[in-house]
């Protein structure tokens, strides 16, 4: 009977063995890929962020040639104080445009704010930069 006995409590330790191990492999599974999928996260969301931070600095460096040629060229006219407010505004947005990445910094807001009043320049001169290839940009 103790034989038995033994035997019968191999039998069940191989089955909660067993259970445990479907758990054991189904967390390490769970484990391996949550670290893998982090991994791979960072790397397309750095991806991501290159690119679109290259996006933005080609836009912004547009604005700012179109802005310095724009003085250039109202140097040797009789410009309105309206147009030379319009282009110091869109200066000072462009000076103030963050150059490093600050987490508390809505850089969508003022980069919408660079765009209009970049428009308000284009209204007021009546320049025509629709052949200018611009990047689409989503945020």
């Amino acid at each position: 009977m103790t034989k038995d006995r033994a035997e019968e409590e191999d039998i069940n330790d191989v089955f909660f063995n067993l259970t445990l191990a479907e758990n054991k492999f189904s967390q390490l599974g769970f484990s391996d890929g949550f670290r893998e999928g982090l991994e791979r996260g960072r790397t397309e969301g750095h991806r991501l962020g290159v690119s679109k931070g290259a996006q933005i600095g080609s836009e912004v460096s547009f604005y700012q040639g179109f802005s310095s040629a724009m003085r250039v060229y109202v140097a040797g006219t009789q410009s309105s104080e309206r147009l030379m407010r319009v282009l110091d505004s869109l200066d000072c947005l462009l000076e103030q445009f963050p150059k490093d990445s600050i987490p508390d910094n809505d850089i969508v807001e003022v980069f919408d704010n660079v765009r209009s009043k970049f428009r308000q320049l284009c209204s007021l001169t009546n320049a025509n930069v629709e052949g200018v290839p611009k990047p689409k940009l989503d945020f």
